[in-house]
């Protein structure tokens, strides 16, 4: 995120800075603290990596994200 930022001239995010947005994100997407805690995509069903997917696409705004079989949990963004 901090080399996207660097790249458009904006300021960088300190690490408390950038947890602060990422809880923020899935506050108002209706994910849980407690998934924040787990270790990215281990033991999660289906269903929570692809809120986990959505929640990385929230946080980093991409100009283009194109979701594949969005029902089989594999995404890819630029």
């Amino acid at each position: 995120m901090n080399a996207q930022a660097r790249l458009a001239g904006r300021k960088e995010l300190d690490a408390v800075q950038f947890l602060r947005l990422v809880r923020e994100t899935a506050k108002s997407l209706n994910i849980s603290e407690e998934m924040l805690k787990r270790a990215l995509n281990v033991g999660f069903s289906g269903g929570e990596k692809k809120r986990n997917e959505v929640l990385q696409m929230a946080v980093l705004k991409p100009v283009l994200a194109i979701l594949d079989e969005t029902d089989s949990g594999s995404t890819s963004m630029r």
